[in-house]
């Protein structure tokens, strides 16, 4: 239940909207400083509504409403923090005006218009408001801060992240969406290698971690750029579960690991080969963290749709999960495993991979953090002798010491990527030159 009061003059606080657990979830995002208080109402069925609350009488006024997808940010003026813009982020960021009649609107209006093809917001500004910091970013560009000056009407460039990214010559984002064998519509992401026409490329399906909560976006990524600049498409697809699209749909990733959400990344894959962007006969998956479960059960799903698979600080047993996890070392992480894998052993069972290594025959890489608490290595180190026992033994493993949910260290990440760009040129890449990996006993253990 959700409750929302005022402050009084007299020091006492006045409720002034509550929601029950079968109505409307009020979540307060900030206030102008004229006092009007900018809030999101959310009936857990559609994404929730951006507008405002009455100070006197708690009634939720929507100013927007998308049915696809949640607001994902939003534009105020750098003078009175009045919300001029909101983000929807359903394929690539679209901005729509909810306040056409404050002064800042035009100002913001004749910016955006500045930078065709990025997404500009007022990131600060000086008291009076004549000096506004201005953000962009886009697919290309890893972001960028400009000085703008009201008096003579011009932005200064300050400074940009990643100084050593060309624009011109990185991959491009393009949006793509599709129809899931049971209806659901389903938006992803591909990047494009640069100079490429998008056609018969040899692809990377990507899926991201989660699954419930996290989602894929239009900005620049230098994993996917990395893996753009050695020629691949990557296909990243906001399955079912992921955030953003509201809670209903977030909420449909449980108990649906190895079906639903599945289904949704083959039919992406397989989309992405009747729309002609992918060569069926180069198609490798990989991911990290819930998108190395991924990475291992849509093989075994759908055998033969890819080349290779290459699972990173993968969950591969839903009892090694319950057993070792930090999730697993509290009562509320308990029933959250339980509700997304199956409260049976039975469920718990047919979702996990290692329980299906006789249908995984593609060429298998994995590497794993040492001291991973979320996903412990021990995932990696069963799921590697269980395919072995199987017949087919995985090309590699890397257990990097001293890592966790991700690897930090530079020589443990140069090691990882250079290995994972030649496991990937062996089976889809062709000639593609990746370099020779890095030999440092202190980076890991690789197998």
């Amino acid at each position: 239940m959700t409750e929302l009061y005022r402050r009084e003059a007299d020091g006492s606080w006045k409720l002034l909207n509550k929601s029950s657990g079968g109505g409307k979830d009020i979540s307060v995002l900030g206030t102008a400083k004229d006092g009007t208080i900018y809030a999101t109402q959310d009936d857990r069925k559609v994404p929730a509504a951006f507008g405002t609350i009455d100070r006197t009488t708690g009634e939720f006024k929507s100013l927007f409403q998308d049915p696809v997808t949640e607001v994902s940010g939003w534009v105020t003026s750098p003078t009175d923090d009045t919300v001029l813009a909101v983000m929807t982020e359903a394929g690539a960021p679209r901005v729509t005006l909810v306040n056409e009649t404050h002064p800042d609107t035009d100002l913001y209006a004749s910016l955006a218009g500045a930078f065709p093809g990025q997404v500009v917001n007022f990131s600060s500004a000086t008291r009076d408001g004549k000096q506004i910091i201005v953000s962009t970013y886009s697919d290309k560009n890893p972001g960028e801060l400009y000085l703008y000056d009201r008096d003579t009407g011009k932005a200064r460039f300050l400074i940009k992240g990643r100084e050593w990214v060309d624009p011109a010559k990185a991959a491009s984002i393009r949006s793509f969406s599709f129809t899931s064998r049971d209806g659901l519509k389903i938006h992803g992401y591909l990047t494009i290698p640069a100079g490429s026409n998008g056609k018969n490329l040899p692809l990377i399906v990507n899926p991201h971690g989660g699954p419930m909560g996290p989602r894929d976006n239009w900005r620049y990524n230098p994993e996917t750029q990395l893996f753009a600049s050695r020629g691949y498409a990557v296909m990243q697809v906001n399955f079912r579960g992921s955030g953003g699209f509201g809670k209903a749909f977030q909420d449909m990733a449980y108990g649906q690991w190895a079906t639903g959400i599945m289904n949704d990344i083959l039919d992406a894959t397989k989309w992405a080969i009747a729309d002609g962007v992918a060569d069926k006969e180069r198609i490798c998956i990989y991911g990290a963290s819930f998108g190395g479960y991924s990475a291992l059960m849509a093989p075994a799903r759908e055998p033969g749709l890819y080349k290779c698979a290459f699972g990173y600080v993968g969950l591969y047993d839903a009892q090694i999960q319950f057993k070792l996890s930090d999730t697993g070392d509290r009562n509320d992480g308990i029933r959250y495993l339980q509700r997304a894998f199956g409260a049976t052993r039975a469920e718990q069972d047919a979702m996990s991979p290692i329980n299906h290594v006789d249908k995984i025959t593609l060429p298998v890489f994995m590497a794993a953090g040492a001291r991973d608490p979320r996903c412990p290595p021990e995932h990696t180190e069963k799921m590697f002798a269980a395919l072995e026992r199987a017949g087919n033994k995985p090309e590699g493993m890397i257990i990097a010491s001293g890592e966790q949910h991700g690897f930090y260290k530079l020589e443990n990440n140069v090691n990882l990527y250079t290995q994972m760009l030649g496991f990937f040129g062996r089976h889809i890449g062709g000639t593609v030159e990746v370099g020779d990996a890095t030999q440092d006993k202190t980076a890991g253990t690789s197998h």
